[in-house]
């Protein structure tokens, strides 16, 4: 054996080790791809068990009872009845301040007026508002209320005079709302998209907040009407609070449940502006 021959062989057996490393190293990406495959396939797997099962709507926002599941076919069919007709009274508000631009939602109240909170809309330099069918029109804020009115300690709630003429939704009174009663919400939440319409139930009238519902909410759906499966708007989206006071002003902090949690849509309710708090607001001198 020649010494080039002798010298050759170490560099081949090297060589040789060396691609030997680089297929078990892809022989093991791939049997860690494969691994993570089967777990997304049993994760959608899972997932589509619990949409078959009406549990798939469980994250649709703040208010639980969220999605199908909550409602019988007859009480779907009705709010799915009464959507394109509560859309047509809502409208995107595009707000813009000398600090940027927002977006909210408003509805009439009647042909020339609406209605929306006020942190949303009061303060506005330009407000533009969106119909359903892509038409615009302007508005600007005559009257707005963040404090104590007819009774109620935090009423938030701004009225626009409309350049242009819509259609109102008829308002009435809260008082005759029942516990557990299904009601319609029409709003714009962000990241989920525009006039979308959400379903929940009525819980109780606060002495702070006004009107409380699982009705799913965002941001976004501040200023959306709150209706009864009659089509009757009988309060005025503010946002959201706590189903239960984490601790007291000057109290420290109390430390949560260890349970991990896949969802926040049972921590809070929806807040609405009472229907009849809203037009005293908007029929007084």
């Amino acid at each position: 054996m020649s010494d080039a021959e002798t010298d050759a062989t170490p560099d081949a057996e090297a060589s040789r080790e060396e691609l030997r490393e680089k297929i078990q190293q892809q022989r093991e990406r791939i049997a860690a791809l494969e691994a993570r495959l089967d777990e997304r396939a049993t994760r959608i797997d899972e997932l589509e068990s619990r949409l078959e099962d009406g549990e798939g709507e469980e994250a649709d926002g703040g208010g639980g009872d969220a999605g199908a599941a909550g409602f019988d076919a007859s009480t779907l069919e009705r709010a799915e009845g009464l959507v394109d007709r509560v859309r047509k009274s809502v409208v995107v508000s595009v707000v813009d301040r000398d600090r940027g631009r927002s977006t909210g939602t408003a509805w009439f109240v009647d042909d020339r007026t609406l209605v929306s909170t006020g942190h949303g809309a009061s303060e506005a330099d330009r407000l533009t508002c969106w119909r359903p069918d892509g038409t615009s029109f302007e508005a600007r804020p005559v009257d707005s209320i963040h404090g104590e009115f007819h009774g109620h300690p935090h009423v938030d709630l701004s009225v626009l005079a409309a350049d242009a003429d819509g259609r109102p939704l008829p308002t009435g009174s809260a008082s005759s709302l029942s516990r557990d009663q299904p009601l319609l919400q029409v709003g714009h939440p962000n990241f989920v998209g525009n006039w979308i319409p959400s379903l929940g139930r009525f819980v109780d009238t606060h002495d702070f907040y006004g009107l409380r519902s699982t009705v799913p909410t965002l941001s976004g759906n501040s200023g959306s009407p709150l209706v009864t499966l009659d089509g009757t708007a009988v309060g005025l989206t503010t946002g959201e609070a706590p189903r239960e006071q984490s601790h007291d002003r000057g109290e420290a902090p109390s430390v949560g449940p260890a349970d991990i949690r896949t969802s926040f849509a049972d921590a809070s309710y929806a807040t609405h502006v009472p229907g009849d708090v809203v037009e005293a607001f908007v029929e007084q001198p």
